[in-house]
């Protein structure tokens, strides 16, 4: 919980409502819950949002945290109330936001960087998200 929070930080410098808006859906769920968050999720979002790593799949995660993707999707779901792809998505989103501020890598390495290596496939996943293209992103940022 320690990154999420740290994260949370940085988002809410950075005007990340998306972001803040799902950590606290987390954050309020977990409350809810009697405030216990379990193991796995805790660790994947520990791995998730480990800073300076290139996001992963759910599958490269369960293997590190010893249980199946399908098992991973569930525990997630049910103690964050997002998917474990959602949480890729957002750590990955957040990753590419701040890696645009830095007008020296180009939009292939970042694209790269935040684990996905296809420039074109990262520039579409970026406008989905964000309503603007990368460079639209960072022309305004």
């Amino acid at each position: 919980m320690a990154a999420l929070f740290k994260r949370m930080l940085a988002a809410s410098e950075d005007k990340d409502k998306a972001f803040l808006q799902s950590a606290m859906d987390l954050v309020l769920g977990q409350m809810r819950g009697g405030g216990h968050v379990a193991a796995i999720p805790e660790k994947f979002l520990q791995l998730v949002f480990e800073r300076g790593k290139a996001p992963m799949n759910v599958a490269d995660y369960a293997e590190q945290l010893h249980v199946t993707p399908n098992y991973l999707n569930k525990t997630v779901k049910n103690h964050t109330h997002r998917t474990a792809i959602d949480w890729i998505e957002i750590a990955r989103l957040n990753m590419a936001k701040n890696l645009l501020r830095d007008r020296t890598l180009s939009i292939a390495e970042i694209a790269e960087k935040t684990g996905l290596v296809d420039q074109s496939y990262f520039s579409r996943f970026f406008k989905k998200k964000t309503g603007q293209t990368p460079s639209e992103y960072r022309n305004g940022n």
